[in-house]
This record gives structure tokens, C-alpha cells and sequence, in this order.
């Protein structure tokens, strides 16, 4: 049994089939933006309807089709068909290090009018950063973005993107 901080308590079967309506909520807001070119702040309330649908072919179909992402669109992780999810090793931005390679992984909240901040800043899942510079004073992070890009950030945005080490050197 699980049980929450609301003291909502699971079987683990209710467990289990809460885990696959998140994963084809998931997989269904992955296939949209990524086939469809819906914006990530687009695809919630159409995912939610589509989540529903009761055929495991369809669904295990649609994973194949996407090759398997772990990840949503704005990075949250997609449970496999056993209900497990993904390690995905990420932290804040926040508490992320100078001088060190970052990837982009997820943001900690879908609100519409961040999401759109993001999209405003050129900031997207998968891109690679580079701290620069993180003032003491005020927690705000200078990036290099794809070794491309400066770009600023507030210490409450970067409170809500996550972030992991990077593979690349």
C-alpha cells in the first residue's frame, strides 16, 4: 500500500493503475507535441481525455512509435508498462554548480505563463548550459546555452528547471 500526505492510501493495484494513466497521459502529451506541433502548454487537458482510452495495443503502439521516451514534453517521467520510472538523476538549476555542463530535463511546474517565459528566453528540454555566473546576492544565473547564447534567469525560475550533469565534456 502507499499511502500520501493527504492520508489517500493505494492497493497496489490502484497504485499500479494510477501509474498507467500517468504513463499514457505522458505518452499522449509526448506524442502531441512531438507529431502533432502542439507547444508543451497546449497538450494537458487534450492528454487528459486521451489517457482514458482502454486499449494496451494502442498504447503500447504509441510508445514504440515515440522509441520509447522517458520523458515528457515538459520532462516528467514516463512510468514503463511495469509502472517504473525512469532515474533521471536531475536537480534545480538552482543548486546546480558554476563552470559545470548542464541538459535542460524538466520544469517543476506546467503554468502557462512560465512555460511561455521559457519559450520567450529560446530556453528548451535537451539543451545543453553552461552556469557562468550565479550572484550570491540575488540567487540570478547567468547561462551560456548551447554554447551559444547568454541568457539570465531569476532565482525563481531557476527554482523550477531541472537540470542534470551532462555526458559531454
Amino acid at each position: 500500500m502507499i499511502e500520501d500526505k493527504n492520508n489517500i492510501t493505494l492497493t497496489d493495484q490502484g497504485s499500479f493503475l494510477a501509474k498507467q494513466i500517468i504513463r499514457k497521459h505522458r505518452l499522449w502529451e509526448t506524442f502531441l507535441v512531438e507529431t502533432l506541433n502542439f507547444k508543451w502548454d497546449e497538450v494537458h487537458t487534450i492528454a487528459e481525455q486521451l489517457e482514458h482510452v482502454q486499449s494496451s495495443l494502442l498504447i503500447e503502439r504509441l510508445e514504440r512509435f515515440l522509441e520509447y521516451p522517458e520523458t515528457d514534453p515538459p520532462g516528467d517521467p514516463i512510468p514503463d508498462k511495469d509502472g517504473n520510472f525512469p532515474n533521471l538523476s536531475i536537480i534545480p538549476l538552482s543548486e546546480a554548480e558554476p563552470g559545470k555542463k548542464y541538459v535542460f530535463r524538466s520544469v517543476a511546474t506546467d503554468d502557462k505563463g512560465f512555460l511561455n517565459h521559457l519559450d520567450n528566453k529560446g530556453l528548451q528540454l535537451g539543451q545543453r548550459w553552461v552556469i557562468i555566473e550565479k550572484e550570491e546576492f540575488d540567487g540570478s544565473v547567468k547561462l551560456l546555452v548551447d554554447d551559444k547564447n547568454e541568457v539570465y534567469l531569476s532565482e525563481r525560475v531557476a527554482k523550477n528547471l531541472n537540470v542534470r550533469l551532462s555526458e559531454h565534456k
